[in-house]
């Protein structure tokens, strides 16, 4: 479900959101839904009656058997065949597309509606606050008890902060909900778009990013870091964990409890990363991978698939660090002997 503090959406009959795919020259075939109102979108199976939402690939169908309700673009080649008949189907050719185009209609203006902040003052403020010079806040934010704001910064539309957290100078905060006793240092931006495009034949299109940054209770974020708030989910930093300085996460990535990630590491979207896990500098974790609970990624390594949990890794592809560390001598030995 999009939350409606910081999207605005137009609901829309089907028909009219099917029109506008063919407008812009995606088939899109006729369906016997077309009169239904859409009046928001959600990832399947978490989907309200009136929302909208896709399976694009056969391993997520079996999603479908749990839910109950909502409109689901899928392939026109898909097995539905024990889905509910309260969830109701539109095949297409390339449900993903015809989904972001969707999006683009239901929610429009999204980009710009987060850069408007009219006001010198939140709509809901705590006890004891204390406000630098030339913040600005959009509409409907909320900071709870003896919240500090950092001179220059930016707090975006609907945006919520609990007792005791410190923003500091020359950072803007949208579509997020920050915690209690949270810190975040001079520069950094939380919650700007993820990145994402689907690639087309002459310009890629906008997947638009319409969910949030939810920063659990007690966490610290360095300087110059920058969270993206998740596509339809939500990015995720996980209660007491620990960011250096210059530290990337992109969207829908969810990092667990107690983590610590040091300077200039970077997380790919959808990656998951389990409690009390530790990244050294300028480590990377690609697309979709999975860090275990207390696992440790040793500094530069690239992440390229699962790491189970407890386990440590280094290199690039990262690989269990004895391993790892094997091979390096190895390499030096077989070095040598060429001289």
């Amino acid at each position: 479900m999009v939350d409606t503090r910081f999207y605005t959406c137009q609901p829309t009959p089907l028909s009219e959101l099917i029109a506008a795919c063919r407008d812009e020259g995606i088939d899109v075939p006729d369906d016997k839904l077309a009169d239904a109102l859409i009046s928001g979108a959600g990832t399947v199976p978490f989907l309200n009656s009136n929302e909208i939402g896709f399976v694009s690939e056969d391993k997520y169908l079996e999603k479908l058997s749990e839910m109950q309700a909502g409109v689901v673009l899928v392939s026109e080649q898909a097995d539905t065949a024990d889905i509910s008949s309260e969830v109701r189907l539109v095949r297409v050719a390339n449900p993903y597309l015809v989904f972001v185009t969707l999006l683009s209609k239901l929610f429009p203006d999204t980009t710009k509606l987060q850069y408007t902040a009219p006001n010198n003052r939140p709509s809901l403020l705590g006890k004891d606050p204390v406000i630098a010079d030339n913040v600005r806040f959009g509409d409907d934010v909320s900071l709870g008890d003896d919240v500090v704001i950092g001179a220059n910064s930016v707090i975006g539309r609907g945006v919520t902060i609990g007792h005791g957290t410190v923003i500091g100078d020359n950072v803007s905060v949208y579509s997020s909900h920050i915690g209690n006793n949270v810190v975040v240092h001079a520069g950094s931006r939380i919650g700007n778009e993820g990145f994402g495009f689907i690639p087309t034949g002459d310009d890629p299109v906008k997947i638009p990013q319409l969910g949030r940054v939810i920063v659990q209770d007690g966490v610290e974020i360095g300087a110059s870091c920058t969270i993206d708030r998740g596509t339809l989910d939500d990015t995720v930093i996980g209660e007491a964990s620990k960011l250096d300085n210059m530290v990337q996460i992109a969207h829908n990535v969810q990092i667990g409890r107690n983590c610590q990630i040091s300077a200039q590491a970077g997380i790919a979207g959808s990656s998951q990363i389990g409690d009390n896990v530790l990244l050294g500098g300028r480590v990377g974790v690609v697309n979709k991978a999975r860090m275990g609970d207390n696992s440790v990624a040793m500094a530069c390594a690239l992440v390229t698939k699962d790491v189970p949990n407890g386990a440590h890794v280094a290199g690039d592809p990262a690989t269990d660090i004895k391993l790892w560390r094997k091979q390096i001598a190895a390499g030096r030995k077989a070095a040598r002997k060429q001289k």
